[in-house]
């Protein structure tokens, strides 16, 4: 299962993430975060990765916890999971 889920305010949030209904949830999973304090920044030759994704380990501790989005952020939630 993939969640994407994006942060357009200047402060870190925390949100709740619900996957009921979804069984055999794995307990871990990978967050890709795309973050930047400059909403300006962007990649050029001299900088090719100023703004990248950083790949973080996601623990999912039940079907329903909670995940902080860094400010200014887009991040890409992947958890094994069935609906079946």
């Amino acid at each position: 299962m993939v969640l994407k889920v994006v942060n357009a305010a200047a402060t870190a949030k925390e949100v709740t993430i619900d996957l009921a209904g979804i069984k055999k949830i794995s307990k871990t999973g990978k967050a890709f975060v795309l973050a930047s304090s400059d909403l300006k920044a962007e990649n050029n030759l001299q900088e090719p990765t100023k703004v990248a994704p950083v790949e973080q380990p996601l623990v999912v501790p039940a079907s329903k916890f909670v995940f902080t989005l860094a400010p200014n952020s887009l991040s890409v939630l992947r958890i094994g999971g069935s609906a079946e």
